[in-house]
């Protein structure tokens, strides 16, 4: 049990970390959740500090480049990928090779996420921790029911 609530911990975080990064609250481009309304309203659920924010703000600033670069790392190793499988003739070895790459490189860019994420969970508080895990389930829930709809 210990070990699921690590990983709903995680994936609040990664969901956290995706916000932050991207906020346009903070002097940068943000994307998705229509307009940003979930990003406010979690700034706002959560209570935030002013030095949280700091630090909040400083370690995805300190990260940015280097998953930015990860990123675009995966974005072409996956175009590469795309383009070996329509290749003539299917080579199945190099195919098994470009994916083999694609698969390392998305290994990297998870495993500085979770780092990343890890460096931002440890700045909320316990009750902090809670509610964003709370927010992450009505989230969840509001997912699933779309799905169930569509």
């Amino acid at each position: 049990m210990k070990g699921y609530n690590a990983v709903k911990i995680s994936i609040a975080v990664m969901i956290m970390a995706t916000l932050f990064s991207s906020s346009p609250l903070w002097g940068h481009p943000g994307f998705g959740f229509k307009g940003g309304l979930f990003r406010i309203r979690l700034l706002q659920e959560l209570q935030l500090t002013d030095d949280q924010r700091a630090q909040l703000k400083s370690i995805f600033a300190n990260d940015r480049e280097t998953v930015r670069a990860l990123r675009h790392d995966l974005w072409e190793k996956r175009k590469a990928l795309s383009e070996v499988t329509r290749a003539e003739p299917f080579d199945e070895g190099k195919v098994g090779s470009y994916a083999h790459e694609v698969g390392n490189a998305q290994a990297k860019l998870m495993v500085a996420r979770a780092r990343l994420i890890h460096r931002a969970i440890s700045v909320l508080t316990p009750e902090q921790k809670a509610k964003l895990n709370e927010l992450r389930e009505e989230r969840r829930q509001r997912f699933k029911d779309w799905l169930d709809r569509i």
